[in-house]
């Protein structure tokens, strides 16, 4: 992180920085948030990718995007598990989750990633939509009530953030 006035030079050192790292580690990975599109020019001269992400965009994230690793073998509602709970119990905001609530989204991530595990691999992920769908489809009142709290970025206004799809 770098802080300083405006006009301190902020943008022109950090510019200096990844030109720099990238003539010292050129395989190495640089991701950059750049909501001002300020860092576009410098990424596209370096042959990389510029990724925009708004409400227009046809580019989503999916946080439920999961590859295989046959070395570790961890199933994928595994890895994803800690990251679902954690994302569900922010967006119950102050009613939190409840100790019942974390076997009811397993449940679902389980559900979800069946299809992807059952075809070794080659289905498409999961997206919070399935999730969603998959909680409003239990038959629990509170399966209901975390579905409800994840509306707003499975299929609300927000879902360009944590989407439908992934490209």
């Amino acid at each position: 992180m770098v802080i300083a006035t405006s006009g301190g030079g902020k943008s022109l050192f950090v510019k200096q920085e990844i030109l720099e790292l990238f003539l010292r580690f050129p395989n190495a990975k640089f991701y950059i948030v750049d909501p001002e599109n300020e860092y576009s020019p410098l990424v596209c001269e370096l042959g990389g990718l510029v990724v925009d992400i708004a409400v227009d965009s046809t580019t989503y994230f999916n946080p439920l995007d999961f590859t295989y690793d046959p070395v570790t073998k961890i199933l994928p509602h595994v890895a994803k598990a800690e990251f679902v709970l954690s994302l569900c119990e922010q967006v119950m905001a102050k009613d939190g989750l409840e100790a019942g609530d974390k076997s009811l989204i397993d449940r679902s991530l389980k559900n979800i990633y069946k299809p992807l595990v059952q075809s070794g691999y080659t289905a498409p992920c999961p997206t919070l939509t399935d999730l969603y769908n998959d909680l409003k489809a239990q038959p629990s009142e509170r399966a209901h009530r975390i579905a409800l709290a994840l509306e707003l970025f499975a299929t609300g206004s927000m879902n360009m953030l944590l989407g439908f799809f992934c490209q």
